[in-house]
């Protein structure tokens, strides 16, 4: 059986995940007490061998995946290795690893090479940058533009509340729960609680730093720090209101800018632009659902 290209990413994603996981566990085991040198070196080589030999069935040999990719995965297994194995496993500068495979990253970011990983690595800076550091900031315009806030409008507001209460209100309780098993998981989903609070409150400041952007020339669509249209006005065919909920959201071609609330209003094109969305993902879409927290200013611009 030949596997697509996501098909093949997603299998080996789900491989990698379960030999980190059954290592993690492996690691805590009576047995890797017992004996912790022969069961550290079988988890030192699934993690910096194994794993990237996956990545070469699955993704390299049918001409999916590139041989850096195996390399950097081969220094990430070390430098997780450096922190899982226990004492008795010492590799002199193990942890160190996966330094270049860090330097590799930074300079591909700055300079612009391997766009989907530096995609990643800005998606990452700007989760903690709009958490943290963006409070003071003010809402993004241009000269010549009129802003249009969605933050409200489209949900994002209600959103990041419900999912923030969400992880306050069950954190303690998973954490107790799964601190019975072992106490490391515990803290990893705590952890991992931590982070989302961080992204749902980025993706509210970046909704409320990043607005609609309407110019005599152009039209800016943006989601916080999810998606971003840039359209010509010329290539709007029309700008209606929405009736009832709108298309459904797989119609071919249809993005949907809200998340709780319905669209307000439908951007009709006359040919496809490019959506940039997270993470480096890009859509060709010719319909966006949008709504805006002053619908009747919108409306003496837009109600065609």
């Amino acid at each position: 059986m030949t596997l697509t290209r996501n098909a093949a990413r997603a299998v080996f994603a789900l491989l990698a995940a379960v030999v980190y996981t059954a290592v993690f566990f492996i690691l805590r085991t009576p047995n890797a007490s017992a004996h912790p040198v022969p069961v550290g070196l079988a988890s030192l080589f699934d993690l910096t061998v194994t794993v990237p030999a996956l990545f070469w069935l699955l993704l390299i040999r049918p001409g999916f995946g590139a041989w850096p990719v195996a390399i950097g995965l081969a220094l990430t297994g070390a430098r997780v290795a450096g922190w899982m194995l226990p004492a008795p496993v010492h590799v002199p500068g193990l942890r160190w690893l996966g330094a270049p495979l860090e330097l590799w990253v930074v300079a591909s970011v700055l300079r612009g090479r391997n766009s989907r990983l530096a995609s990643l690595v800005r998606a990452e800076l700007s989760v903690f940058y709009y958490a943290l550091f963006s409070w003071r900031a003010q809402p993004e315009s241009k000269p010549g533009y009129r802003a249009f806030s969605i933050a409200e409008a489209a949900g994002y507001g209600q959103f990041a509340l419900l999912i923030g209460l969400a992880l306050l209100c069950e954190g303690v309780p998973v954490h107790l729960l799964v601190h019975r098993a072992s106490p490391t998981a515990a803290w990893v989903v705590t952890a991992l609680d931590v982070y989302g609070l961080l992204w749902v409150a980025a993706l509210w400041r970046s909704v409320q730093l990043r607005p609609i952007l309407a110019g005599e020339s152009d039209l800016v669509l943006r989601a916080g720090f999810l998606w971003r249209v840039e359209i010509p006005r010329a290539a709007i065919v029309s700008v209606r209101r929405s009736a009832g909920s709108g298309p459904d959201r797989q119609t071919p071609g249809y993005l949907r800018l809200t998340v709780l609330n319905e669209p307000q209003w439908l951007v009709e094109l006359a040919e496809p632009v490019e959506a940039h969305g997270p993470l480096g993902r890009r859509r060709r879409v010719s319909l966006i659902g949008i709504a805006v927290d002053d619908c009747a200013l919108f409306s003496t611009i837009f109600d065609t």
